[in-house]
C-alpha cells in the first residue's frame, strides 16, 4: 500500500545520504488516494536480494495492541534464546526507535548505512516514506543476523508494504472501526484486509479475539491460500483468568493448548489479552513451550509507554495513543480504576486531545468525555491529515464537556496541567495522537511520529528500558 506510516525524525538516522533519502521521502496525506499495490516494494526488496525472507517473521497486525503485542513477541523469543529483531510504527521520538536488534534501537549510523543501500536499489523507483523505512529494516535486520524478525504492520495488512514476509507466524490481535478510509465501509472489509497477511508459507495463525468476523475472513484467507495453519484465538483455544488484583496490576493466568498454565501480572486486562497473544505466537514461532518462570520474568509488571500509561498518580496523569473508540473506551476504563483507586471517582478530568485522519471526533470522544469534563483540543500537526481542533472542540461540547481549543500541542498539554494544577480536574489525559503525547513526554516533543497513521502506532520505545518496556 501507498500509504506511508511515516513518521516525523527526531532524527539520528544520520545526516548522510541515507538520512537524506528517508527525509525526502512523500508523507502522503491519510484519506488520501491510496494505490493498493505492492510493486514498488516489491521491485526495490529484489534489487536488494530480497532480505525481508533472510529471518523467520511473526507478522502482527490489528486495529488495537499490535505494537504491544508485536514487542512481547519479540521478548519472549528473546528470553527464550533466540537473536530477535523488532520492526515497529511510528516513534514517538527518534526514527531509531522503530528498529531494534535483540531488544535495542538500532545504533543509528547502521540505520543509515540500511538506508543508504536502499536509496541506491531504489533508482528509478518513488519510494514513500513507509516504504523506504521498511526496506531499510528489513536490510539491517537481515544484516545484522537475526534468526526471527517480529514484523508490524502499518495499515490493515494485504497492501501493506511489510506484506512481503512469510508471516510464517501470523497474528491479528482484533478487528475495530478503524481505516475504513482505506478497507472501505463494507461489512467484514477490516477483518479481510488484515487477514490478507496469511500466506501458503504461514504455518500458524494466532488471533487475539474470537469475534465471529475475524474468525471467518481468516478462515476464508486460510482456506484461498493453502495454508496449514490451524488459527487459534483468545477466547477459545487461548484463555486468560483474572486471578486479582496484585502489586504493580492485576494478576492474571494464562492458558493455551500444549504449555503449562502462566501467571503473570499486567496493568490492564488489555495487557492480559495482548500477553496471551503473544505467548501464544512465541510459541509456534519456536516449536516449544516457554516455561512459565520464563514468561514471568519476561513479561510480568511489565507495561508499555504511550499506552494507558500512568506517568503519575499524584497528581493523576495518563497518557495513551489511543485513535479509535475501541482503544478510547479501554482508556477511560484505565482512567476510570486509577480514580477510584485514588478516590476520586466521579470527578471531572482534564482531557488534551489531538486527532489526526479520517477518524470523526465525536465516535472517538463518546467513550471518553462525560458531562463536567474540559478538553483542551489541539493540532496534531502541520502536515495535511490533522482534525481540525474545533472539531475535536465540538464534538466534545455536544458530550456535556467544556471545552478550550490551543492549536499547538506543546502549549495544550501546558493548558492542562495547569487546570490540573488549580484543581478543576482530579487527573489529566492525553490522548488521540502521536504528537500530542510526544508534547508530554517528560524527554520533550522531540521528533513526534507522524500522526497520519497512529494505527495502534508503536508502542514508543522508552528510555526506561531497551524494548520499550518499564517495570
Amino acid at each position: 500500500m501507498r500509504d506511508g506510516s511515516s513518521g516525523g525524525m527526531g532524527d539520528r538516522s544520520g545526516g548522510g545520504s541515507g538520512g537524506r533519502f528517508l527525509a525526502g521521502r512523500p508523507h502522503p496525506a491519510r484519506g488520501g488516494p491510496v494505490e493498493p499495490s505492492l510493486e514498488a516494494m516489491a521491485t526495490v526488496l529484489g534489487r536488494l536480494g530480497d532480505p525481508q525472507l533472510a529471518a523467520e517473521t511473526v507478522h502482527v497486525t490489528g486495529t488495537n495492541g499490535k505494537t504491544s503485542t508485536a514487542r512481547a513477541v519479540a521478548a519472549l523469543v528473546g528470553a527464550a534464546g533466540r537473536r530477535v529483531g523488532l520492526y515497529t510504527s511510528p516513534h514517538l521520538r527518534d526514527v531509531t526507535e522503530r528498529v531494534e536488534l535483540e531488544g535495542r534501537p538500532i545504533d543509528p549510523a547502521a540505520l543509515e548505512a540500511a538506508l543508504s543501500t536502499v536509496a541506491r536499489a531504489a533508482g528509478g523507483v518513488e519510494l514513500s516514506f513507509f516504504e523506504a523505512m521498511t526496506a531499510a529494516a528489513f536490510v539491517a535486520l537481515a544484516e545484522a543476523g537475526v534468526e526471527v524478525a517480529v514484523v508490524e504492520v502499518g495499515i490493515l495488512g494485504r497492501y501493506d508494504a511489510t506484506n512481503l514476509v512469510r508471516s510464517e507466524v501470523a497474528v491479528v490481535t482484533n478487528v475495530g472501526h478503524d481505516h475504513l478510509d482505506y478497507a472501505g465501509p463494507a461489512p467484514g472489509a477490516v477483518a479481510r484486509e488484515k487477514a490478507g497477511i496469511v500466506k501458503a508459507t504461514t504455518r500458524a495463525v494466532v488471533l487475539g479475539d474470537a469475534a465471529a468476523e475475524l474468525v471467518a475472513a481468516v478462515d476464508d484467507e486460510v482456506a484461498a491460500t493453502g495454508s496449514p495453519a490451524r488459527p487459534v484465538a483468545v477466547g477459545r483455544e487461548l484463555q486468560l483468568a483474572v486471578l486479582g488484583p496484585a502489586p504493580g496490576g492485576l494478576a492474571v493466568r494464562l492458558d493455551r493448548p500444549g504449555g503449562p498454565a502462566a501467571r503473570v501480572v499486567v496493568g490492564r486486562r488489555l495487557d492480559a489479552v495482548n500477553a496471551l497473544t503473544a505467548l501464544a505466537a512465541a510459541e509456534a514461532s519456536l516449536g516449544q513451550p516457554i516455561p512459565p518462570a520464563v514468561v514471568a520474568a519476561t513479561l510480568d509488571g511489565w507495561r508499555l509507554a504511550g499506552r494507558g500509561e500512568v506517568r503519575s498518580r499524584s497528581p493523576l496523569v495518563v497518557v495513551d495513543v489511543a485513535h479509535n473508540p475501541e482503544a478510547a473506551a479501554a482508556l477511560r476504563a484505565t482512567v476510570d480504576d486509577e480514580q477510584v483507586a485514588a478516590g476520586s471517582a466521579g470527578r471531572p478530568i482534564v482531557l488534551v486531545v489531538a486527532m489526526s485522519g479520517a477518524r470523526p471526533p465525536a465516535a472517538f470522544l463518546e467513550p471518553l468525555v462525560r458531562p463536567g469534563d474540559l478538553v483542551v483540543a489541539c493540532l496534531a500537526d502541520g502536515r495535511a491529515g490533522a482534525v481540525d481542533p474545533a472539531a475535536i472542540a465540538g464534538a466534545a461540547a455536544e458530550r456535556g464537556g467544556m471545552v478550550e481549543v490551543v492549536a499547538d500541542p506543546a502549549a495544550a498539554v501546558a493548558a492542562g496541567r495547569r487546570h490540573l494544577a488549580g484543581g478543576r480536574a482530579s487527573a489529566l489525559v492525553v490522548t488521540g495522537s502521536f504528537a500530542v503525547v510526544a508534547a508530554a513526554d517528560p524527554a520533550g516533543p522531540a521528533g513526534p511520529a507522524d500522526p497520519a497513521d497512529p494505527a495502534d502506532p508503536a508502542d514508543p520505545a522508552d528510555p526506561a528500558g531497551p524494548a520499550g518496556l518499564r517495570r
